[in-house]
């Protein structure tokens, strides 16, 4: 998987106002232990907006790519979970990976905020733990348990033990 101190590649996951459906980025973010949960993040997603247009107001959803440095992650709106899913070899590669998927401006092609972060996983395969299917599955599978132990999601009891975090590397969650 590379070297100890690189960067760690996150999948995070978000609240939406539906039910069991998400809303995905990625996440760069340096090494977390048990002693040192890391702040500084690097927010990597595709979202959507209905805007107007100028002539007529119709009613439009680009897709945009964007960048985001975050101060502290547990600040970030509707975050529910993080799961670091490998390590970030090369901040330039990763970039590049990133420029490799395309993101319509007219929405066409199927694109969804999972489907943006599938696709860039898949040309960074070799820095991941595994397939998408069996990530993304134990992703959810995280979700589900920590919402049921009032972790996360409407109603979370326990938000001050932070954002929950899950290492794929070795199945153990870190807790700030």
């Amino acid at each position: 998987m590379g070297p100890p101190n690189k960067p760690r590649l996150e999948i995070a996951i978000y609240a939406t106002k539906e039910p069991g459906i998400y809303t995905y980025a990625l996440f760069e973010s340096p090494k977390s232990t048990k002693k040192l949960v890391s702040s500084a993040t690097v927010k990597h997603s595709v979202h959507n907006k209905l805007t107007f247009t100028t002539e007529g107001l119709n009613p439009v959803t680009p897709w945009r790519y964007e960048r985001v440095e975050i101060d502290d992650v547990r600040i970030e709106d509707d975050l529910l979970v993080r799961v670091i899913v490998g390590k970030v070899w090369s901040t330039a590669t990763l970039k590049m990976f990133i420029g490799m998927v395309p993101v319509p401006v007219d929405g066409a092609g199927g694109l969804s905020s999972q489907t943006w972060v599938r696709d860039v996983l898949g040309w960074a395969r070799k820095w991941t733990v595994g397939s998408w299917d069996e990530m993304e599955k134990k992703a959810l599978e995280y979700v589900e348990r920590k919402k049921k132990e009032g972790r996360c999601g409407a109603g979370a009891e326990n938000w001050d033990l932070g954002i929950p975090l899950l290492d794929l590397h070795n199945g153990k969650e870190i807790v700030a």
